[in-house]
């Protein structure tokens, strides 16, 4: 996810201009219910991914923070949920 504005002085050949942040969110997709497609999310983590930084980096420190998480009942656990249709 990306949080921008996009600037441009109107002179003839320059770029625009982006000013802004780029965030890294991880969450929970429920599964379908009865009801069909679930239209909604539970937000994990929410983080700023700074400058300097790539996102993905940033990502896989949100994912190992919360699958190492002390309450989490898959801690120290893998586990892999492949749908085949």
């Amino acid at each position: 996810m990306a949080v921008a504005i996009s600037l441009d002085f109107g002179q003839k050949g320059n770029k625009p201009i982006n000013i802004g942040h780029a965030y890294s969110v991880v969450a929970v997709l429920p599964e379908q219910g009865e009801m069909g497609n679930v239209p909604w999310t539970i937000p994990l983590s929410g983080q700023r991914v700074p400058s300097g930084e790539k996102d993905i980096n940033v990502a896989q420190k949100q994912l190992k923070t919360i699958l190492n998480h002390s309450s989490s009942p898959w801690k120290d656990k893998l586990a892999v949920k492949v749908k085949v249709p």
